[in-house]
């Protein structure tokens, strides 16, 4: 398995990456032995303290998966979770899933207490319509992928405003390799050499700023 950390919060008004990241985790988990699952009734900070001092037989990391912490209280946190997490047992790992609301959000005390035993917490948010351009050429740049202002536009136009199909599609652009920087096509003489494929107007060019004339 893939080097996990003892804890993790995955948090954010942005439920299909919630999801993603949980189904993730889950596979990963599954794929050495299974993962314990918390829903329901179960899912609450005394459950989790309480699965995290029950013993267990499996061979390996111990991964245990919590839903909606979105509901969870401050003083819940504090009495039950906390305690636990500073006993963490070795080779376990707690996985805390919220998906938020304006009003129903992961309390501070589980931000506090995943960060105290060596975890990370995620948010995963969703950007604005107007903001999207900006996210994109900021997301293509840990791609390897310099987009434009026109380009990050013409890109989400074409695209949708989903984050994840966006993400999708940069990844698919740097896999293709040569490409390192875009820009609409009909912004260069020759117009719109770049109909065509998910992207239509956003074209093609070479490292140093030719087009590519595929």
């Amino acid at each position: 398995m893939a080097e996990l950390k003892p804890a993790y919060l995955i948090h954010g008004d942005d439920h299909g990456a919630v999801g993603e990241r949980r189904a993730g985790l889950r596979a990963l988990a599954e794929g050495e032995g299974g993962a314990e699952l918390l829903e329901g009734d179960q899912a609450t900070p005394a459950g989790a303290a309480a699965a995290l001092a029950t013993m267990t037989l499996a061979v390996g990391r111990r991964v245990i998966i919590v839903e909606g912490a979105e509901r969870w209280r401050q003083g819940e946190v504090e009495q039950h979770l906390l305690p636990a997490l500073a006993q963490l047992p070795p080779d376990t790992t707690l996985a805390v899933f919220a998906r938020e609301e304006a009003k129903a959000k992961a309390p501070a005390a589980l931000h506090d207490a995943i960060k105290q035993a060596g975890g990370q917490v995620v948010a995963q948010m969703t950007v604005k319509p107007w903001e999207l351009g900006r996210w994109a050429r900021e997301q293509g740049l840990r791609f390897g992928l310099a987009l434009d202002a026109a380009a990050a536009k013409a890109l989400v136009a074409q695209v949708g405003e989903r984050q994840q199909r966006l993400l999708r599609e940069l990844e698919k652009l740097a896999l293709e390799g040569e490409p390192r920087r875009w820009e609409p096509a009909s912004d260069r003489r020759g117009g719109d050499r770049g109909a065509g494929g998910p992207l239509g107007r956003v074209a093609r060019l070479r490292p140093g700023g030719r087009p590519d004339r595929r």
